[in-house]
């Protein structure tokens, strides 16, 4: 274990350093970051000459990111002297994502060796979504940052059960809140489990005021002055069923990395009633699914892309989402009230008609890793070839990415 120390700095290098030859190339892996961080500039350059008055009058900019995330950045432009320095000096401040990762990944797994968890908090260096957004800043990579404190200071409490990591966990989560609203849902999760620790009792009283207290300039903002994240969903056309299969088919292909790991496992319920009425009305779905592919802008996920690039259908793409829910449903830790809220959170978390990977990449990986009540602790660490293929997923899915995002490539499908 001697070398421990110059093993973690020389897997850290090597991620930062590609992520600066990235920079200087403009990387945009991607997609999406690079055009949303010219929209963002525009905001910040009328905040930093009118501050009051952008933010009072936020909806002009018609974006659905956090108005605190584009403070965040105008403070950042007016300490540095260009766009370049403010967009290296983000990427520097926030390429330590894996780090936290790594802080939470030894407080729950004390018993693998650390070398193993360093170069699985690594392996966020190949995320596409994470590389673009360190590169052209989003507020995406801020408010992961943030959560993955809270979850560390949950994981602290779970351990030493004191109310100051509860407060700390229910702050750090406010500023991830702030920076992207729509992880305000996580406080479900982290309040039914404080709520089974202390019932009604006065622990549970402070947590709730807690709470509304970090949460009101938030609902006074929203509410009173500006109504921007209304605003940005408003005159969409919802569907139950679109939502239904994309975020199941987007959730299939970043779980690809565990399917093995759990067949191997055995961790079934065969409930065959509740799996074939679950089929049946996903085979109803369907015929209300239609989400028009070739829109240009509002993602869709790679299988249901590959589907249609290659098909012409959206065969492939069904059976993705219909993998995904039944294996989900056979799963004996899914009826876990944590797995589930946990589930049920993972599909609220876009409350719009855009569907993007970015939404669930790395996002997902640190759930399974971190919050998910899953036995890895023993067995997916021992076998080496559990962390080979994950490497391999995210090379593949890099190099997938860059591949749909070359200029020689024009198919609205995959734009």
């Amino acid at each position: 274990m001697k070398n421990l120390p110059l093993i973690k700095y020389y897997l850290f290098f090597l991620g930062y350093l590609s992520l600066v030859i990235g920079f200087y190339l403009n990387e945009n892996s991607s997609g999406g970051a690079q055009p949303d961080f010219q929209h963002h500039l525009l905001a910040v350059n009328e905040f930093k000459n009118n501050f009051k008055e952008s933010i009072l009058n936020y909806s002009q900019f018609k974006t659905d990111h956090s108005p605190l995330y584009i403070t965040f950045l105008t403070f950042l432009s007016k300490i540095t002297s260009n766009n370049d320095q403010m967009r290296f000096l983000y990427l520097t401040l926030f390429s330590t994502l894996p780090l936290v990762f790594l802080a939470c990944l030894k407080k729950r797994y004390s018993s693998v060796d650390e070398k193993t968890l360093i170069i699985l908090s690594c392996v966020i260096f190949l995320s596409p979504n994470v590389r673009s957004l360190l590169i052209w800043p989003g507020s995406e990579i801020v408010s992961l940052f943030f959560l993955l404190f809270s979850i560390y200071f949950f994981q602290i409490f779970k351990e030493k059960k004191k109310l100051k990591f509860i407060i700390l966990n229910i702050f750090f989560l406010s500023l991830s809140a702030y920076m992207r609203p729509i992880y305000s849902i996580f406080s479900i999760y982290f309040f039914w489990f404080y709520f089974k620790e202390f019932k009604f009792s006065k622990f549970i009283f402070i947590i709730i005021f807690t709470n509304i207290f970090l949460s009101l300039p938030a609902f006074y903002y929203i509410f009173f002055i500006d109504d921007f994240l209304f605003i940005s969903i408003e005159n969409q056309n919802y569907s139950f069923s679109n939502k239904i299969f994309i975020i199941s088919s987007i959730l299939c292909f970043h779980f690809l990395p565990f399917y093995f790991f759990f067949f191997k496992r055995k961790f079934f319920n065969n409930n065959y009633f509740i799996l074939s009425v679950l089929f049946i009305f996903l085979l109803t779905l369907t015929f209300f699914f239609d989400f028009e592919v070739q829109k240009i802008g509002e993602g869709g996920g790679f299988f249901l892309k590959i589907s249609n690039l290659l098909f012409g259908n959206n065969i492939l793409f069904f059976f993705s989402s219909f993998v995904f829910i039944i294996f989900l449903f056979s799963l004996k830790e899914t009826y876990k009230i944590e797995n589930f809220l946990l589930i049920l959170i993972l599909f609220l978390l876009v409350p719009h008609t855009y569907y993007y990977h970015e939404y669930y990449d790395p996002l997902f990986l640190f759930l399974i890793f971190t919050l998910f009540k899953i036995d890895i602790n023993s067995t997916y660490f021992q076998n080496k070839n559990n962390l080979k293929f994950m490497y391999s997923f995210y090379v593949l899915f890099y190099f997938v990415s860059v591949i749909k995002n070359l200029n020689f490539i024009n198919n609205n499908i995959i734009n």
